[in-house]
C-alpha cells in the first residue's frame, strides 16, 4: 500500500550494489548486531539461517542476495522486522540513514520493474530509490520453500 503524496513518511535508506533502497520505519522493530547463525538445510540461498535475539529465534534473510548484490565487507547489521513478521530479520552490510519525506512514485523501466519485493520507486536527492515491501519478500521466499519464514 503506497501512500501517494500524503503526509511525510519516515524511511530507512540504504545502498546495495550501487542501488538505493528504502523501507518504512514502521516495518522495522529494531537494528541489532549480527550474532551467531545456524544454517537451515534446504533453505533458499537468500535464507542465511536462524539467529537468536533475546531468546527469540528469527529467520535471517540476506537482502544482498535477494537484490543482486554481493555482501560488502564490514560488520553486518540485522534489521528486525515488526509484526506480523517479528520472527524474521534482514541482514545487510551497509549503513542506514533515517529520512522523513513524502513519497512520490515514478515509473521504472525494464529490469527495475521486476525487482523482487519492490512496492514502488521514487526519487530522493537525484537518485532513484526502490521502496521495499518486506511482506512481499518473505511471501516470495515462503512460496519457494513451501514454509513460513
Amino acid at each position: 500500500m503506497t501512500h501517494l503524496m500524503g503526509r511525510p513518511e519516515r524511511l530507512l535508506l540504504f545502498d546495495i550494489a550501487s542501488r538505493r533502497y528504502a523501507v518504512r520505519e514502521g516495518v522495522v522493530a529494531g537494528l541489532v548486531e549480527c550474532g551467531p547463525v545456524r544454517p537451515v538445510p534446504g533453505a533458499p540461498a537468500a535464507v542465511i539461517g536462524l539467529t537468536d535475539w533475546r531468546g527469540h529465534v528469527m529467520t535471517l534473510i540476506d537482502l544482498h542476495r535477494i537484490l543482486g548484490g554481493a555482501p560488502e565487507q564490514g560488520r553486518p547489521c540485522i534489521m528486525r522486522l515488526a509484526a506480523p513478521l517479528e520472527r524474521t530479520a534482514f541482514r545487510i552490510h551497509t549503513s542506514l540513514r533515517l529520512v522523513e519525506m513524502r513519497v512520490a512514485p515514478v515509473e521504472a523501466a525494464g529490469a527495475e520493474r521486476a525487482a523482487p519485493g519492490v512496492e514502488c520507486r521514487f526519487e530522493h536527492e537525484g537518485r532513484l530509490v526502490c521502496l521495499l515491501d518486506p511482506q512481499a519478500i518473505v511471501r516470495r521466499l515462503s512460496t519457494e520453500t513451501g514454509e513460513r519464514c
